[in-house]
């Protein structure tokens, strides 16, 4: 699976979670560990680091394949 999907995918759960009530500004750190089969199932972890940035990680069973941290402009604060 292509690297652009994987954070296709990233960015959609996260406009889910806050529920439009923010904006992707970018993406200072994007790691890509591993590659990703399409018949896998890949786990999105989310931490929070400020108001404004939000770092991610992405596991296919144990084996970590993406990590990095989204900017976020935040409406309605």
């Amino acid at each position: 699976m292509p690297g652009v999907v994987i954070l296709s995918r990233v960015i959609d759960i996260i406009e889910r979670l806050y529920e439009g009530k923010i904006e992707v500004k970018g993406m200072p750190a994007v790691k890509f560990l591993a590659p990703v089969r399409a018949e896998k199932e890949v786990v999105l972890s989310l931490l929070p680091v400020a108001p404004d940035l939000l770092r991610f990680e992405c596991r296919m069973e144990d084996l970590m394949v993406s990590t990095g941290s989204i900017e976020l402009a935040v409406f309605g604060h």
